[in-house]
């Protein structure tokens, strides 16, 4: 009853308490520079990577001076002179910090990733989170620096990517549990908030990260960024295991319509997808086995395509590419409109395994996990 009455409290306006505009100043001294250089300020969060405030940097030193409606996180990033489009493309130097009131330094002999931090409490709890997870993340970071310096033709047969993957199913699990671990401890940090939606992912459900919302402080959760998180929330648990699957009804390619409710008396996957997304495609084969060996099991796919009206050659010609034999609907609005935002897509492929009654048993299943997880669930073939 207390989590209904916040989740209540937290989407009503009175919850919005007005806040004085946070002054802050960042000063910086980095080590020598191969001619002249500006630093960025990029806003996360809210500000979903509006570039906000630069200072020229001379003699590696720097001033920068803004304002924040709240505090939150940003990065700072170190752009040399002809070299702006790293700014845009994420391959310029930087450094993740948080703007908070008063003055924040950082030095270094060479480049802000390295650079060393000192601020307010925010960014205190910030530096004392990342030393517990960079020594555990090290191994991985070391693997994706040999990953891209090695030519994408080369990458199977040097074994990069095999080591990759094998090492990153080692390292999430445990910086899961340490991102965990401090969201429990500090219920009342800004910080936490954030480490939540790292933990929620491109592909977020409401049985990872709503607990941990609903556990923070109601200081935390009354924020702007607070209350914008509890909305993505409840989008989440509409889609969420045990929640009935939202109806909709969307053409196939000849124009025909198909509805959700079409369904009902089977097991179905609708499966979110787009003929330009690579990870789709390489799993269709795998989705293929999986429609074959179960469909006498009282088992269907729909599959939603993402592709937009002037893509709709490219997506009919995927399908046929790829020998898709379930039913195929189209949602030309994209993910703006339409049926994406109703299931919360924001990242495919995404799919939502339905139960005869359309009720959500599962999410996002692929490969081995889609196979053993049918086996389980469906009944025996007649």
């Amino acid at each position: 009853m207390r989590h209904r009455m916040l989740w209540l409290a937290l989407l009503s306006a009175g919850t919005v308490r007005a806040q004085s505009p946070v002054n802050f100043t960042i000063k910086g001294q980095l080590g020598p520079l191969s001619g002249p250089a500006k630093v960025y300020l990029r806003r996360e969060g809210l500000f979903q990577g509006a570039i906000t405030d630069s200072a020229r940097v001379k003699d590696g030193a720097f001033v920068l001076r803004g304002t924040t409606p709240t505090p939150g996180r940003a990065r700072l990033v170190l752009v040399l002179a002809g070299k702006r489009r790293r700014l845009l493309t994420g391959q310029a130097d930087q450094l993740r910090l948080y703007l908070e009131p008063g003055t924040l330094t950082l030095s270094s002999p060479d480049s802000l990733t390295h650079a060393a931090l000192v601020g307010g409490p925010l960014n205190t709890e910030y530096q004392a989170l990342q030393r517990q997870l960079t020594p555990v993340q090290a191994p991985l970071d070391v693997l994706l620096a040999e990953y891209y310096a090695t030519p994408p033709a080369q990458r199977e047969a040097t074994g990069v990517l095999r080591r990759l993957n094998t090492q990153q199913k080692l390292t999430e699990p445990v910086v899961k549990s340490l991102q965990t671990g401090f969201v429990q401890e500090h219920p009342r940090s800004l910080i936490s908030l954030d480490v939540i939606q790292d933990l929620a992912g491109p592909i977020p459900t409401y049985e990872a990260v709503g607990p941990l919302f609903l556990n923070l402080d109601a200081s935390v959760q009354n924020t702007p960024q607070g209350l914008a998180f509890a909305k993505q929330l409840l989008a989440l648990k509409r889609v969420a295991v045990g929640a009935t699957a939202p109806a909709f009804s969307l053409p196939t390619a000849d124009g025909r319509t198909v509805a959700l409710a079409d369904y009902r008396g089977k097991y179905v996957l609708v499966d979110f997808w787009a003929s330009w997304c690579g990870p789709c495609r390489r799993d269709n084969p795998n989705l293929v086995r999986s429609y074959r060996q179960f469909r006498p099991r009282n088992f269907e796919v729909v599959g939603i395509s993402l592709d937009t009206a002037a893509d709709r050659a490219k997506w009919l010609k995927a399908v046929q590419d790829d020998q898709l034999p379930w039913t195929q609907v189209w949602a030309p609005e994209g993910w703006n409109q339409g049926v994406a935002p109703l299931y919360n897509v924001r990242a495919i492929p995404q799919n939502f395994l339905l139960d005869p009654a359309g009720r959500i048993i599962a999410t996002n299943l692929h490969g081995a996990e889609l196979q053993s997880t049918l086996a389980r669930v469906l009944p025996a073939a007649p």
